[in-house]
């Protein structure tokens, strides 16, 4: 693996703010370092809590259920960070791991809280960036709660397909994907043998293949179509007054 240079790897909602702003956010970071597959990445390190920005690679959070199953909560790839919500909140409810060898920096909460006092732009760029894996989660309680299989995987293939397309890997019709099908089964509330299923199904309509760890989306038009999923709209501006406001949120949490 090659380390990408500074900015590079930061979440696409970070690089569009300005040279100050940017400098600020990439302070902020360790710098990168290599994780194997299928290592944990500890939210709780030796000098205290701390996120990861994922610079290369594929992450995702857990739970471990009381009977010993597991819930997959995010599926991470290049430019996500994993465990922001833990350092503004200062609880930690959910376990990390790679699905792939990844590249990762880390954030310590002494920085978090250090950025968002010198900087309100850098703090309103980092809240958007938790206020996207919040609409990433909600997708997933959709998931879980009302959609049919097909919906729930045919969703979920799409979207990340558009979520590496941002972070320019993949190619128009297909991705590398490292999820086996039992992880991916953790994270749409199914069994593996139901994903396996629905696999099949996607496959003899034409829509879907997933072979050698590559998916290949044959039609995504139709597939779209079938399982309800519109492509995401991101916007270059911060919201009017958000500055203003966090700033006083800030004052309030971290002064």
């Amino acid at each position: 693996m090659s380390f990408p240079q500074p900015f590079n790897s930061l979440p696409q909602i970070l690089v569009r703010q300005d040279g100050p702003v940017l400098a600020s956010i990439e302070a902020g970071f360790g710098p990168p370092h290599v994780v194997e597959a299928r290592r944990e990445l500890d939210f709780d390190g030796p000098c205290g809590r701390r996120a990861f920005l994922i610079v290369e690679g594929w992450a995702y959070t857990y739970k471990i259920l009381q009977d010993g199953s597991r819930q997959v909560v995010e599926i991470a790839v290049a430019g996500d960070m994993l465990g922001l919500h833990g350092l503004l909140s200062g609880h930690r409810d959910l376990q990390a791991a790679t699905a792939a060898p990844s590249i990762v920096r880390q954030m310590s909460a002494g920085s978090l809280a250090g950025l968002l006092r010198a900087s309100p732009d850098a703090a309103v760029a980092l809240c958007a960036t938790a206020a996207r894996s919040h609409e990433l989660l909600t997708e997933r309680l959709v998931d879980v709660a009302r959609r049919t299989a097909v919906d729930r995987l045919g969703h979920l293939l799409l979207e990340l397909k558009h979520r590496l397309a941002r972070a320019g890997l993949g190619t128009r019709t297909s991705y590398r994907c490292p999820l086996t099908q039992q992880l991916l089964a953790d994270a749409l509330g199914l069994t593996g043998i139901h994903v396996n299923r629905t696999l099949r199904q996607l496959r003899d309509a034409g829509l879907v293949t997933m072979h050698d760890g590559v998916v290949e989306i044959h039609d995504e038009p139709r597939l779209a179509r079938l399982v309800g999923y519109e492509p995401p709209t991101e916007s270059d501006a911060v919201p009017s007054g958000a500055i203003a406001a966090l700033q006083a949120a800030t004052t309030q949490r971290w002064g």
